[in-house]
């Protein structure tokens, strides 16, 4: 089996929750309570947050990825994890979403699709596995931009051109949202490491060690709000999780690591929601 084909309760109520978190600050930072259209980075092999959003009422979700993970097995397992979760209505998880379109999920499962594209579509969802380039923009921009623990396994060259090419798809008082996890992923299924493990390495022997599929930038918070900063984006939620200092002094580091103070270097998980400039300024004039 490969990583990521088995759906866990944990990860799915993970993701569950990434779904909530991001319409919440949706309808707290937005002029709308939902947004209409809604562009995801980083599709993984289970698009738990895409459902979510159609659940909620999105109208169109756009999601993209640089591997073919999702498959047709993989969306079906998906549903009828969602079609669980809704009929027990744990944590009352049901009442958050639209009846109509639990209906539609339920005659959804009912159905038997040729093709993971017709399945997606029937979900208002678009999918591409090559990267953003080839989805076509929603005509007057995304609403909302969205990323789920992705950004950390982009190559740092790479991501402020990914980030750019998904701000210019974005409307002019659009707003991102990105969850990012700042841990050695190895640590998630190896108990005999801890979640800086990979932090030990120099950058030329992270190079060697890193795969292509699994990669991970490594890079810390401060990294990620510069790309931001220079993107002219405006910082409205800067959310994180934080390791304790015994398990940052138990982990060796690298001195190329030593320019970040401690405060910074035991942050594990981040959550950051931008705007850009010219919404700020309207939310200052009211």
């Amino acid at each position: 089996m490969r990583k990521g084909d088995w759906l866990s309760d944990e990860y799915f109520f993970n993701r569950l929750a990434h779904g909530f978190t991001h319409l919440g600050y949706y309808e707290q930072y937005s002029s709308g309570k939902i947004p209409t259209r809604c562009l995801e980075i980083g599709t993984g092999w289970h698009p738990i947050v895409p459902i979510t959003l159609f659940l909620a009422g999105v109208d169109s979700i756009q999601t993209f990825d640089h591997q073919p993970h999702l498959t047709l097995r993989n969306l079906n397992e998906t549903v009828r994890k969602f079609l669980s979760v809704l009929k027990s209505n744990i944590s009352g998880v049901g009442n958050r979403f639209l009846p109509e379109r639990i209906d539609k999920l339920s005659r959804w499962a009912e159905q038997d699709f040729a093709t993971l594209r017709e399945g997606l579509s029937d979900l208002h969802i678009e999918y591409s596995p090559n990267g953003l380039a080839v989805l076509p923009s929603f005509e007057g921009g995304s609403d909302y931009i969205i990323s789920n623990n992705t950004l950390s396994n982009i190559r740092e060259q790479d991501l402020p051109v990914i980030l750019k090419d998904c701000l210019n798809r974005m409307r002019p008082d659009g707003l991102m949202s990105h969850f990012i996890d700042m841990t050695d992923q190895n640590s998630h299924w190896d108990s005999g490491i801890g979640p800086f493990n990979y932090l030990r390495f120099s950058n030329r022997q992270w190079r060697l060690l890193t795969g292509r599929i699994n990669y991970q930038n490594r890079l810390r918070l401060p990294s990620f709000v510069q790309v931001f900063d220079a993107l002219g984006m405006q910082q409205l939620v800067c959310e994180v999780n934080q390791e304790t200092l015994e398990a940052l002094d138990r982990q060796k580091l690298h001195p190329d690591f030593l320019v970040f103070n401690r405060l910074e270097l035991r942050i594990s998980h981040a959550h950051l929601v931008y705007g850009v400039q010219i919404l700020q300024q309207k939310w200052k004039t009211k």
